[in-house]
């Protein structure tokens, strides 16, 4: 700021006096800005200067100094001149270190151009005044509210003096006005929160009432002298009391007058007074529980009875005096129905069971006269587990038996599953042991006589579970040893409650106690059996050693026949030594004899294989030697073989355009079948008569079949054909060698069966007959 005095020459050539006042506008950086000037034309104009300053303008005076206001003035150029006491304490300063100091020395750093600015608008008349609340940061670290008012001061000649502010400290208004302001927050969100505690209040008073009102259960409240303070709609429909309206404010021996309460417990029902039962009993505070169930006979007035479930709550205040009892009553008329229905299907199952044991020995016995037919386990059981899947409620039943140390199963009967899924799981079951689907644990409990729930998805086995899940499984025991294992399978979600665990572990005691029975009746019938057996067999042992003696002698005759034919020829030759050259029929007459001889040898190595195969059926020495074989290679190769011996023959393969289908078999026990089927096809129909040979799959199987034009057989004699020695009278040989020893399709039904599969015949007389047979395709295969 500067002050500069010029002498002016007016037009009238008079001379005037100026003086100028020049007042620098400076920007937040302290750099120059700009120039504020007033002129006056006083002689000696009172122009404010830093060192010239009245002492009168300046707070100097002791009430200024000592005002609760801090006071402050600025120079023009914005420097401090002069401050009181109090402001000194607000700005955290010495009144020493402000005089002299800019302003921006005091003034927060984000206030500054805000400051400056106002400052200047000032100066150029702008602005009268600035007033602003500003949160101000004490040098201490605390942060104090202030209120500033400033202006500046004018001198009566019309230029300014300096800049004067008050500053009021308002950090403690500020804090009282946020704590109203909180509290009055506070306050209006607890009067919300109570309006809404309030409407919540009224709504679940409203939905409890609802849902009072709405329960399919019957609830009655009583009051603590057992008085009927409230009831719903259904402990009106469930005790057949006219209106609700009749029964509040009723005692409870009022309530029930008329009515006839019986305490029921298992099976025993006794009669009880009003006074007995519970609730007035937890009204006395005889019953201190905090939940108390009981069942009820209840017999109306009008004779009706009802089995009620009754759950009891005594109701306390903030003392824990009884103040009420609420009392919810369920009707369970129905589950004790049901529960009656089970004990009586228990016992009406335990007499069927011993009843069918019964049926089946006297329908065993009731055979012709010249045989005896033994009790058959497999019918028992099937018929068994047939009858308990129509009873329970279960999708799968299962009997097994265990045979030796190492448990081996014996699938006796399973219900519920498609005949093709359980004929599977029969060839599955009777070909592992226990330890196979069930971990040691699970056998150490069913032989402690306890049961178990099995789960077979959760763990991989090495052959298929079926889908079973949810399996529970009873032990059989008979004097202490595991013999068979019952089972039931069930959609998880359902699962098994005590009575049927225990329902299914009286079921697996009996079940073994029938198969204990079926298993003597049927060692009863072979003993007797056995005797007959015995004559029938020394019978078929004489007539084979006739039928043997007689075939095994023929083919040797005829090929002696053929040799000393050839010899006589070749005498005849010899003789004939002068003939240039033999003739193509002489090499013929030759050839053909010894055609035939080959023929007949081999009919005879034939016939002694199939002797020695029975030697070693019988001896359980036959083997089989199992690997993984292509089934249309196996028929090819057959095929082949017999059109090399018969070339003169007709054999049409049906087959479908798959390269392979995979079994596991023997395959040379499977060609000897298949080479079976078709020589006794061609021998048995006449030489101008094709023979068809089917092969293809069905499902999980492959099935092979032989059919041929020949006279066909009758029903009785489709199943003596299988029999051991079996040969049909009446059917002569129409091509090829004489008729074998009646054990070719004995010994085709064995393997077959060993390879788990089926043989059969379809066949009308005169017609002709189809030999099929079916195995199991491959595991990966199915």
């Amino acid at each position: 700021m500067f002050t500069v005095s010029y002498r002016l020459r007016t037009v009238e050539k008079q001379e005037q006096v100026v003086t100028l006042l020049g007042v620098p506008l400076l920007n937040d950086a302290d750099l120059l800005d700009g120039w504020v000037s007033w002129v006056s034309s006083e002689r000696e104009p009172a122009f404010p200067a830093e060192s010239s300053i009245a002492p009168e303008l300046l707070l100097s005076n002791g009430a200024a100094t000592q005002a609760p206001l801090g006071m402050v003035c600025l120079s023009l150029d914005r420097h401090i001149i002069e401050a009181n006491e109090r402001y000194c304490q607000i700005a955290g300063y010495q009144r020493s270190e402000l005089l002299g100091r800019r302003l921006h020395y005091v003034l927060p750093a984000n206030l500054r151009a805000m400051i400056n600015l106002s400052l200047c608008q000032m100066l150029m008349g702008n602005m009268q005044h600035l007033v602003y609340e500003v949160a101000h940061p004490h040098p201490n670290g605390q942060s104090l509210w202030l209120k500033v008012t400033a202006t500046l001061v004018w001198h009566s000649q019309g230029f300014p003096l300096y800049f004067f502010a008050w500053v009021e400290d308002r950090t403690l208004q500020r804090q009282l006005e946020q704590e109203r302001v909180t509290l009055l927050a506070r306050e209006q969100a607890a009067q919300a929160a109570l309006q809404q505690a309030q409407q919540e209040t009224l709504a679940l008073g409203s939905m409890l009432h609802t849902v009072f009102d709405a329960a399919m259960d019957g609830i009655i409240i009583y009051n603590a002298d057992g008085t009927v303070l409230r009831l719903n709609d259904a402990a009106c429909a469930l005790l057949e009391f006219e209106a609700k309206e009749q029964c509040v404010g009723k005692a409870f021996a009022e309530l029930f007058h008329g009515y006839q309460i019986y305490q029921v417990d298992e099976d025993t029902v006794q009669p009880v007074t009003p006074e007995q039962l519970p609730t007035p009993r937890m009204l006395r505070g005889e019953i201190v529980s905090k939940t108390y169930r009981i069942n009820n006979l209840l017999r109306f007035p009008s004779g009706r009875e009802r089995y009620l479930d009754l759950t009891l709550t005594p109701l306390h205040d903030h003392e824990k005096g009884l103040t009420g009892v609420v009392v919810i009553l369920r009707d369970v008329t129905a589950r004790h129905n049901q529960e009656r229905r089970i004990r009586q299907a228990f016992h009406t199952l335990s007499y069927m069971m011993e009843t069918m044991v019964s049926l089946s020995l006297q329908a065993e016995q009731a055979t012709t006269e010249e045989g005896f037919a033994a009790v058959s386990l497999p019918a028992v059981g099937q018929h068994l587990t047939d009858a308990l899947w129509q009873m329970l409620n279960c999708k799968i039943v299962g009997l097994v038996a265990l045979e030796g140390p190492d448990a081996r199963m014996q699938m006796v009967g399973i219900s519920g599953f498609p005949r093709e899924i359980a004929g599977l799981v029969q060839q599955d079951m009777n070909s592992s042991i226990l330890s196979d689907y069930l971990e040691e644990g699970c056998i150490a409990r069913l032989q402690a006589n306890q049961t178990v729930i099995c789960d077979f998805g959760k763990r991989s086995f090495a052959r298929p579970t079926y889908g079973i899940r949810n399996f529970l499984l009873a032990p059989m025991l008979l004097e202490g040893q595991l013999i068979g294992v019952f089972g039931i399978d069930r959609d998880q979600e359902q699962g098994y409650s005590n009575e049927e665990i225990e329902l299914v572990k009286a079921l697996a005691n009996m079940a073994a106690l029938v198969l204990e029975r079926v298993r003597l009746l049927h060692a009863w019938a072979q003993t007797r059996a056995s005797a007959m057996a015995l004559h029938e067999s020394n019978s078929r042992f004489d007539a084979f050693l006739s039928l043997a003696s007689h075939e095994l002698r023929t083919p040797l005759t005829g090929i002696r026949g053929c040799v000393q034919l050839v010899l006589r020829r070749m005498e005849t030759l010899s003789r004939q030594q002068e003939d240039s050259q033999m003739t193509e029929a002489t090499l013929q007459r030759l050839r053909q004899p010894l055609e035939e001889a080959v023929q007949r040898a081999v009919a005879q190595d034939r016939m002694i294989s199939d002797l020695l195969d029975v030697s070693r059926i019988r001896a359980n020495r036959l083997e089989m030697i199992m690997r993984p074989v292509n089934m249309s290679k196996i028929v090819h190769s057959a095929l082949q073989d017999i059109r090399y011996l018969a070339p003169e023959r007709t054999i049409e393969l049906y087959t479908a355009d798959e390269e392979e289908i995979a079994i596991s078999a023997d395959a040379d026990r499977i060609g000897q079948v298949v080479s079976n089927y078709l020589g006794n096809a061609l021998k048995y129909s006449a030489p101008d008569q094709p023979v068809e040979l089917w092969v293809r799959r069905e499902k999980m199987l492959v099935y092979v079949a032989v059919k041929d034009h020949g006279p066909g057989l009758t029903p009785q004699e489709q199943q003596d054909v299988w029999e051991r020695f079996h040969r049909v009278k009446g059917i002569e040989v129409q091509c090829g060698a004489g008729g074998g020893l009646g054990l070719g399709l004995y010994l085709c039904r064995t393997i077959i069966e060993w390879h788990g599969g089926q043989v059969g015949v379809h066949s009308v007389k005169g017609e002709g007959s189809t030999f099929w047979f079916t195995l199991p395709l491959a595991s990966e295969d199915r």
